[in-house]
Formats: C-alpha cells, sequence, structure tokens
C-alpha cells in the first residue's frame, strides 16, 4: 500500500515538473527572454479596448471618438474601419467594448465588427 502510493506520488510530481517546463518555454522563448515595451501609435482618442485582427492589424477602440481604428503594429499606421456619430461620450460612456465576428475578413459574408 505504501509503494504503491510512492509510485501515484513519484507520478505527479514527473507530470507537474514536465508541465512547469513547457509552460516556462511557451512559444518558443527561454525562460530568461524579457518583454520589450515600445510605444506602437499615438493620437488615438482615449484607447478602451485593444484586439488583435485577423489581418494582423490591431483593432482598437476609441472610447470618446466613437471610432474603431486599425493599427499596423510594424510602423503605427492608422486607418479608421468603423466610425460611429452618436456615440455619447459623456463621463465614463462612450465607445467601450469589441468583438469581431470569427468569419471577419475570411471571405464567410460575415464581416461583422460588433460594438
Amino acid at each position: 500500500m505504501v509503494r504503491r502510493r510512492l509510485l501515484v506520488f513519484l507520478m505527479i510530481a514527473a507530470m507537474a515538473a514536465s508541465a512547469v517546463r513547457i509552460g516556462g518555454t511557451a512559444q518558443g522563448r527561454s525562460p530568461s527572454s524579457k518583454f520589450a515595451m515600445r510605444v506602437v501609435t499615438n493620437g488615438l482618442a482615449n484607447p478602451f479596448q485593444v484586439i488583435w485582427g485577423p489581418d494582423d492589424y490591431l483593432w482598437v477602440t476609441e472610447r470618446t471618438a466613437g471610432r474603431v481604428t486599425r493599427v499596423q503594429p510594424s510602423d503605427g499606421s492608422k486607418t479608421v474601419a468603423i466610425a460611429l456619430n452618436d456615440v455619447l461620450a459623456d463621463g465614463p460612456d462612450g465607445l467601450l467594448g469589441m468583438a469581431l465576428d470569427p468569419g471577419l475578413l475570411k471571405g464567410t459574408g460575415n464581416d461583422y465588427v460588433y460594438v
């Protein structure tokens, strides 16, 4: 009975150790690599939500301007994807959350952005 418990304990410990090792090197990075911080773009009107789009652009809601803006991460260039006219932006209100349809820009006809 004691041997069986010890064997189960060792098996669980081995699985946990391998999971830690796998998690520490996720996406091909070594545990010692560090993140770098940089400004991608500027001039957005109170950006609220950022989503990585299917076109490899950052899709950003601008809370007070009522816009959804696409930002090219490599050079910071911006294009307005959607502009809403009647956004109530007083106080904490405005254009907040956003969801991209899974079929967006994939030729399925589901080119929807939900705001």
